[in-house]
């Protein structure tokens, strides 16, 4: 996303330096993509279904579409 931080850093901290950093799309597009790799983690802990990273990508760029 053009800024790099060490591997020490909160989900939340690491959240909010990427929405004060980036344009609004940007952060459209983080939080679509966060809510699909949940969706995938939940489908793989509770169903035991995996899909592609290109998968989930695609997902996140639907879902977003779907919403704007």
């Amino acid at each position: 996303m053009g800024f790099l931080l060490g591997a020490s850093i909160a989900f939340e901290d690491w959240l909010q330096l990427l929405f004060d950093q980036v344009s609004f799309d940007k952060t459209q597009e983080a939080s679509m993509l966060c809510y699909e790799l949940w969706k995938h983690r939940n489908n793989v802990y509770w169903n035991d279904k995996r899909s592609t990273v290109v998968a989930l990508v695609y997902a996140a760029k639907m879902a977003l579409e779907q919403w704007t």
